[in-house]
């Protein structure tokens, strides 16, 4: 009898492992409205062709552990908690926007006066990955995140994190105490390329709030901008008040074992060379890490109510726990005319 009771129990179980459905994938390759929840769609791409466009809510909600590629576009419109991808806490995800794929998170608001809120709607993100218990996976920006609205974001990251976060494309918010990219702590690299442009009273480009096991890189343009172009094709230049309530460009609070590292390519000293300091990427295609404050505000802050600790990072100078190269520059031998004899 126990043994027939175990032949069945193995039966019973071999069936529901047969029968557990395997999520099929969705691709996105025309215009819709229709949001997408990936417990349902499974994994998701969008297409260059494809554009998923709401008033509000989310694109693409992530609540199982699938993938999101967006090579298309997401746009939302003026509603408060408008978000491109939402990612739920405790998932695991690759998080994509392509070189050529967008989050457009935009509002039709202009200011009525010089000083006025720099956006009208609320907590509004491109990426947004929910507080909770630690979520895992990566997160990759290549193309284009616009965010225009007060408290929000590019890519927000509120719960702990395993994986990589990289920026290599253009962030762009505007709006009141919002970000450009703000994480908890990160089990892996915070690379930030490409351009991150926060602008608005208490706007901050980098965020960093937990510890980093990994390197803190900046190798592009990271900024918090006194100006912005409205709607009706306008410069708005922020008000004294809001220069003078200026965070910091960029803010690191936690420990970062592998350093903080502002980087530039090497010096050009070998021609047969294409990539000098081996860090896999040809230097003549590398950027230059540049941080831009205006206002009262610091261009980095680090540190907080606690003592941390920041490793160190091999730069082009050397090991330090906070590097910042100088862009290079390249060696010049100039030929010296042959005199003419007269």
């Amino acid at each position: 009898m126990n043994s027939l009771h175990t032949s069945s129990s193995i039966g019973a179980l071999v069936l529901a492992l047969v029968a557990a459905p395997t999520l099929a994938a969705t691709k996105v390759s025309t215009d819709t409205t229709a949001p997408l929840v990936t417990s349902s769609a499974g994994d998701v791409t969008v297409t260059e062709d494809g554009t998923i466009t709401l008033a509000g809510g989310s694109a693409v909600t992530v609540d199982s552990s699938n993938a999101v590629d967006v090579e298309g576009g997401l746009v939302l419109d003026d509603a408060d908690g408008a978000t491109g991808i939402t990612v739920n806490a405790g998932t695991t995800s690759t998080i994509a926007v392509g070189e050529d794929g967008s989050i457009a998170v935009t509002e039709d608001y202009v200011p009525e006066t010089t000083g006025s809120d720099s956006a009208s709607a609320s907590n509004r993100y491109g990426i947004h990955v929910l507080s909770g218990a630690a979520t895992s996976g990566s997160i990759l920006n290549a193309g284009t995140i616009t965010v225009e609205g007060q408290d929000s974001g590019g890519i927000v990251v509120d719960s702990d994190y395993v994986g990589d976060i990289t920026n290599t494309g253009t962030i762009s918010v505007i709006g009141d105490n919002s970000v450009g990219i703000s994480t908890k702590a990160v089990d892996g690299d915070v690379t930030v390329e490409g351009t991150v442009y926060a602008t608005g009273a208490g706007a901050t480009a980098l965020s960093v709030g937990g510890d980093v096991t990994g390197t803190v890189t900046i190798q592009g343009t990271v900024a918090n901008r006194a100006s912005y172009t409205d709607d009706d094709s306008n410069t708005v230049v922020l008000s004294r008040a809001a220069l003078r309530s200026g965070a910091a460009t960029v803010d690191i609070t936690g420990n970062v074992a592998g350093g903080i590292y502002v980087a530039a390519p090497p010096v050009d000293n070998d021609s047969t060379n294409d990539d000098e300091d081996n860090d896999g990427v040809d230097d003549d295609e590398e950027g230059t890490g540049a941080v831009v404050s205006y206002g009262n505000g610091p261009a980095i802050q680090v540190g907080g109510t606690s003592d941390i600790t920041v490793g160190g990072v091999s730069s082009n100078s050397g090991t330090y726990s906070i590097a910042i190269d100088e862009p290079s520059v390249p060696t010049r031998t100039t030929a010296r005319p042959t005199p003419t004899a007269w």
